[in-house]
């Protein structure tokens, strides 16, 4: 098991932000009390991991995989265009949040829940797909990188399946939060839920990042070494003529 998470989750990007980010924030909103020590990342995938998924993931720990092979000098610059792309997108998709028609009135809290829930599937489906296209890169790599492709193909099935069960939860827990910003008798306070919505929003999609910034980083892993440029050779001086002048 204990190699299982070491090639499930590989070094991240150093821009990527640990996953107490959206604990954090939810302690800070005074929507959950999160327990005294987070769980290892061995013991989530204990809990998470049954005997159903023990014989496939041993299955994917010790099949023989391809013999490494170079990777192709543009998989990785595609493959960081690609994630940049879909991540710049999601990114302004929640800046945008909560979408209004020009004119028309704030969205209440209702409609609120309503969209974050569906940006969450807009994510769920873009990270998704996004994710079988870095593991495609690192399977055709061969050697552990295609180890790594297999096993992360075996656990996303099922960490994203308790991944979105629990994520399902925050737009529920939206609407308390305008409860808690609306006293009784209290127009609500809709640009303040807006704010959180937002926020709320930004720390989920920084949490969907994360194993495919592991995945990234593997990839930088494979990649061959840039060569250093060759310094041109410095030109030879030429030998003075040495022949008399005619005469």
């Amino acid at each position: 098991m204990a190699h299982a998470a070491s090639l499930a989750h590989p070094a991240a990007a150093p821009d990527a932000p640990s996953g107490a980010a959206l604990t954090s924030l939810l302690e800070q909103l005074d929507l959950i009390r999160a327990p005294a020590r987070a769980p290892s990342v061995i013991e989530g995938l204990g809990r998470w991991l049954g005997w159903a998924e023990a014989g496939p993931l041993f299955e994917a720990l010790n099949t023989p995989v391809p013999v490494a092979a170079a990777l192709p000098g543009d998989a990785l610059t595609l493959a960081e265009q690609d994630l940049a792309q879909v991540r710049q997108w999601l990114s302004r998709a929640v800046a945008a949040e909560p979408l209004t028609r020009r004119g028309a009135p704030l969205p209440d809290v209702a409609e609120c829940r309503q969209r974050y829930a569906a940006l969450q599937h807009q994510m769920a489906q873009a990270l998704s797909a996004l994710r079988q296209r870095l593991r495609a890169h690192l399977a055709a790599a061969g050697g552990d990188a295609a180890r790594l492709a297999a096993v992360d193909a075996l656990l996303a099935r099922v960490v994203e399946a308790r991944e979105s069960l629990i994520l399902a939860a925050l737009p529920a827990l939206l609407e308390r939060r305008a409860e808690q910003r609306c006293p009784s008798g209290a127009d609500p306070d809709l640009p303040g839920l807006h704010a959180d919505m937002r926020e709320l929003l930004q720390a989920e999609l920084a949490l969907r990042l994360q194993p495919l910034l592991g995945l990234l980083e593997a990839l930088r892993a494979r990649a061959p070494e840039p060569q250093p440029a060759r310094a041109p050779e410095p030109q030879r001086a030429r030998a003075p003529d040495t022949e008399s002048p005619t005469r």
